[in-house]
């Protein structure tokens, strides 16, 4: 696991299998994965090596990457007051939107079903709500979830407000003007806010990807926790992931 070594910020690297045009065409593997923090590419007879916090073989599955990644080391600080930041950088294709969301039709759909294809974001969403009941702080929680495509600002949970702006001031520093912040009482309506995000995206195919996402998007949960000291004052904790 990624453990505790004080760094602010870490950066694992997934292999992702061959896919089935990579396969037809009778592609070699130029990825090796020597150990956990190690790749090779091998190009042109020349191997180089690179170092990373975590790396996972493209045998790696959904469950391991959560916990490899340190992500519920993440979610334990967000509950405990503190703003944390998982992020998905690559390639077109390359399967970000599956290690962070897993299969997103899915993830659109009013039966949606969990199940081992479940992504980073899925998985965080019933990590937290599994971990708040066992807390001792009383929680609420909100959530937002907006798109990045073309430049502009999009409210995924309210498509219909238009092109939204980035602001900044003293009191909330960068904050999107308007933004939809939805309140969320259990873990059904996080997911329900997960699935109508999903449902509202910008998709479109191109050569690399025929599904491809066409847009960034970010979803932030927002924590406040309340807990009563001895002297009956009531502390809050505002995290956020």
């Amino acid at each position: 696991e990624f453990g505790d070594s004080g760094e602010r910020v870490k950066v694992a690297l997934r292999v992702r299998p061959m896919n089935a045009q990579e396969e037809a065409r009778g592609d070699d593997y130029c990825v090796q994965v020597p150990n956990n923090n190690t790749v090779h590419i091998v190009n042109k007879g020349q191997t180089k090596g690179f170092h990373f916090n975590y790396v996972m073989p493209e045998t790696t599955n959904q469950t391991d990457v959560f916990y490899n990644c340190g992500i519920h080391q993440l979610l334990d600080s967000a509950l405990d007051g503190y703003s944390a930041t998982v992020f998905a950088y690559g390639q077109t294709g390359s399967g970000k939107t599956y290690t962070m969301a897993g299969v997103e039709d899915r993830l659109g759909k009013e039966q949606y079903v969990s199940d081992d294809t479940d992504g980073l974001i899925p998985r965080s969403i019933t990590y937290l709500w599994r971990s708040m009941v066992e807390r001792q702080e009383q929680f609420y929680v909100k959530a937002a979830f907006m798109e990045i495509y073309n430049e502009q600002l999009r409210d995924l949970l309210n498509p219909s407000s238009g092109i939204l702006h980035c602001r900044w001031n003293v009191k909330n520093g960068f904050f999107v003007e308007d933004l939809t912040i939805f309140d969320c009482t259990n873990i059904e309506d996080c997911i329900a806010v997960l699935h109508e995000g999903m449902r509202n995206r910008r998709t479109g195919s191109h050569a690399l990807n025929p599904d491809s996402s066409r847009s960034h998007s970010i979803l932030t949960i927002y924590l406040i926790s309340e807990v009563q000291g001895e002297e009956g004052h009531i502390y809050k904790k505002y995290g956020k992931i």
